[in-house]
């Protein structure tokens, strides 16, 4: 896949369970290498915002402390 959006640009990923969405937004965010080839991107971790379809929530913190998350793994709290 080659892919390439303009500044400013919202982007939607749409298409059947298990066609490789999710795996598609993890390696682009780096929580996941991609089986082959390369992700090439020039935003940070900081600027691409992904929303999870299934809870996504760790059982062991608050729900503030769960909501914090991005801003604390980005060390902004």
């Amino acid at each position: 896949m080659s892919l390439s959006v303009g500044e400013g640009s919202f982007v939607s990923l749409v298409g059947p369970s298990g066609s490789g969405k999710s795996s598609l937004l993890r390696a682009v965010i780096g929580l996941q290498k991609p089986l082959s080839g390369t992700v090439e991107t020039t935003l940070t971790h900081a600027e691409i915002g992904l929303l999870f379809q299934d809870d996504a929530l760790l059982p062991w913190k608050t729900a503030r402390d769960n909501v914090a998350l991005g801003l604390t793994l980005n060390g902004m709290e």
